[in-house]
């Protein structure tokens, strides 16, 4: 078994943190539902999480639902989550990005077989010839991709599992399933994969026999059909050249299996067509000797009127014509059929109902086949979406240019990126600057400049923490870290109209919302982001220090982080807490510049005055640089002039 066909994650329940088995390298099963202890809707809008994980982008059905279906590791899961990172690490190792569009390209031509697999699954009806032309095309086809040179080596399907497969379609039925059926073992002809070594060309079609029912191209694949070897292995596997070999057809056509009762059956058919054709031959010859009498292709006859108004009063009373409506110019009848012409048409719709059963026997026959091999097929799609899965991980990668994590016993982010914000500032011929981050266990404390970037700083570390327990790559030079039952994040929120709540009275709700995953689901990872900050600030700085005390008190012994980010200078003199602050404006990259044009040149005026990194720090001090900040972003200057006054007073 292949690295990528070990265990997978159980459900994860909103009530049982740790309700998850072991998962596979590519990722495991179960779900990134809203509300699930791990991460809540909050803080997956705050993170900006749907657009990280879309990034992570398998192309095929199959790999679409295995990413619905993702669950985190959690704590107790460590080998598990380093086995999906190391399949990431190797699988990098293994594939170039030229090496990962050829592979995109094979799995996107690989046909959605999962109605046929549900259908089998759950109904006693057969399937229908659309659905076995899906089902040949994704065996072929995911048999070539088995057997090419990007996946050789990385542990994936093996090629003999996919030629397993393909004796579903060979002409010899299968035991099981063909008791019932009129079709018997002898009325079947030879394999529809004739032997490598046979040169013999295949026809196109037998002789007095129409076309297949079911034909998605135009003509059949030229050169010989290949086969099942003579010398068939113990497990009935198709030989190695069959799938090598691009002769073999994607197409499925009845017509390939036929047994002499459906033979004998398109036989009648033909033969009653032909029957059919002739009577309305000369049933037409009759009609078009007439002069002034036109038979149209529809079968309708025509007089012209008023040349051969005599003789279109002659038709109406003619027992072998209906006569349909008169106009100023034509006479227009239905020319009923003959009785040579009925009688062929009446054995023409019984040779079709012949037809018909005799390809429902056939059918139920691959149908049979197909229910007896379910758990091959059922594994050919999960072997397709772990590999599906496995490429998507490591195009992340590059195009996070990121990091596999690590396990360590703190988190450390190193140069830390946001794909979208750096993204943005390329196109204006800016550079994002790299996050560095080591917080410690229990509190740390995030201040600084507004505009400073401490929410998106914060935001990153949350969000890249949720890529690693999802088995992903990260957008950072490195990410040292270890497992939590919870994340969340407290962002800043306005009035909620919908429940009442003001801007306020929604902070805490939503502070108390995490705070409830702090001490249930520990070790866990909390970001309030200015907590409380739409109160006064007396009793917002009360608030935010009680919050800072009541969190050190709840993390100790727990390995829980917490991170607050605040104005407020009350909380620095706690003991016991960790202290970062963002660098801030460079007074002399600001003072000099002249008034914004409008808001975008505001911002831009700000992001090259600001420094973005984050220091540790021991200080109980705040820099007062709000007002600098609305000077960058074009603030009236009376206001300006007024609050510097403001300030002077105080000092004074």
């Amino acid at each position: 078994m292949s690295s990528g066909d070990s265990t997978r994650l159980s459900s994860l329940s909103s009530s049982s943190p740790s309700g998850h088995s072991s998962s596979s390298p590519s990722g495991g099963s179960g779900n990134i539902t809203r509300g699930a202890a791990f991460v809540d809707a909050e803080t997956e809008r705050a993170v900006d999480w749907s657009h990280l994980l879309a990034i992570f982008a398998p192309i095929t059905p199959y790999g679409r639902d295995r990413k619905r279906t993702l669950q985190p590791f959690l704590p107790g899961f460590e080998a598990d989550a380093k086995a999906v990172w190391n399949q990431i690490r190797e699988d990098d190792r293994h594939w170039k990005d030229e090496d990962l569009g050829r592979l995109r390209e094979a799995l996107s031509r690989l046909p959605d077989i999962r109605e046929a697999i549900e259908t089998v699954a759950w109904s006693s009806a057969p399937l229908t010839p659309k659905h076995f032309l899906a089902l040949k095309q994704f065996v072929v086809r995911g048999a070539r991709l088995s057997e090419s040179p990007e996946v050789q080596g990385v542990g994936w399907s093996e090629p003999a599992r996919w030629r397993r497969l393909l004796q579903v379609f060979a002409a010899q039925p299968a035991e099981a399933g063909r008791a019932n059926q009129s079709a018997q073992a002898d009325d079947w002809p030879a394999p529809i994969f004739e032997a490598a070594t046979d040169s013999r060309p295949r026809p196109t079609a037998r002789p007095n026999q129409p076309a297949p029912t079911f034909e998605v191209e135009s003509a059949r694949m030229s050169g010989a059909a290949e086969a099942v070897s003579d010398e068939v292995v113990a497990d009935e596997v198709v030989s190695d050249e069959v799938i090598a070999d691009e002769a073999v057809s994607e197409q499925f056509s009845i017509a390939d299996l036929a047994t002499p009762a459906y033979e004998a059956a398109a036989a009648a058919m033909n033969s009653a067509l032909h029957k059919v054709a002739q009577a309305k031959h000369r049933q037409q010859i009759t009609w078009r000797a007439i002069p002034g009498a036109n038979l149209r292709r529809d079968g309708q006859l025509v007089i012209t009127l008023p040349a051969h108004r005599d003789l279109a009063e002659a038709c109406k009373q003619d027992a072998c014509l209906k006569w349909l409506r008169d106009t100023p110019f034509e006479s227009i009848f239905e020319v009923v059929p003959t009785a040579e012409l009925q009688a062929a048409e009446a054995e023409l719709e019984e040779a079709k109902a012949t037809l018909s059963r005799e390809e429902d026997i056939i059918l139920g026959i691959l149908t049979e086949r197909l229910r007896e091999t379910l758990p091959l097929w059922n594994q050919a799609a999960e072997d397709t979406a772990d590999l599906d899965v496995r490429i998507a991980k490591v195009r992340m990668l590059h195009q996070f240019d990121g990091c596999i994590p690590e396990f360590t016993d703190a988190l450390h982010v190193v140069d830390a990126v946001h794909p979208e914000t750096a993204d943005r500032l390329r196109k204006q011929s800016q550079t994002f600057t790299h996050i560095t981050l080591r917080p410690e266990d229990g509190v740390n404390i995030l201040f600084g400049s507004n505009m400073g970037g401490k929410t998106l700083s914060l935001s990153m570390l949350a969000a890249y923490q949720m890529l690693a327990q999802f088995g992903l790559p990260v957008p950072a030079k490195a990410f040292h870290t270890r497992l939590f039952f919870a994340i969340r994040f407290a962002a800043t929120t306005g009035t909620d109209v919908h429940s009442g709540l003001s801007a306020y009275g929604s902070e805490v709700v939503r502070v108390s919302d995490c705070w409830r995953a702090l001490v249930s689901a520990s070790p866990a990872l909390i970001v309030f982001d200015e907590p409380v900050r739409s109160t006064n600030p007396i009793e917002g700085a009360a608030l935010v220090t009680g919050l800072v005390r009541a969190a050190r008190r709840q993390t100790e012994g727990t390995l829980s982080v917490v991170w607050i980010a605040t104005h407020f200078a009350d909380p620095l003199s706690e003991p016991g807490i960790t202290k970062f602050r963002v660098r801030g404006l460079q007074h002399h990259s600001w003072s000099a510049l002249t008034d914004p044009k409008d808001r975008v040149e505001s911002l831009k005026r700000l992001e090259a005055a600001m420094d973005y990194q984050i220091d540790r720090v021991d200080t109980t001090h705040i820099d007062q640089e709000a007002l600098p900040v609305a000077e960058i972003l074009g603030a009236p200057k009376e206001w300006l002039e007024h609050a510097k006054a403001y300030l002077q007073e105080g000092k004074s």
